[in-house]
């Protein structure tokens, strides 16, 4: 993820425009989503799973509206949508 990182990064320091966040997002997805199957009962976690679906979700849409070549080329990077 760090490639990815550098590669959406706006400056070097920049860990907070909507393609970095899209991309650590992603990354906590995984991990959560990994958790949730070898705990299917744990439904705390599973609504921070959803959280963190629907943040990701809001900020592709935004991304797609402002920075459409950008979302573009996030969305093959990451492999989101087909």
């Amino acid at each position: 993820m760090n490639s990815l990182v550098q590669k959406f990064q706006k400056s070097t320091t920049d860990v907070g425009s909507s393609a970095v966040q899209v991309i650590n997002l992603t990354d906590q997805i995984k991990t959560i989503a990994d958790h949730v199957k070898k705990h299917p009962k744990d439904f705390h976690c599973r609504v921070g799973l959803m959280r963190a679906i629907n943040l990701r979700k809001k900020m592709l849409a935004y991304l797609r509206k402002h920075e459409n070549q950008t979302y573009l080329d996030l969305i093959k990077a990451l492999g989101l949508r087909h």
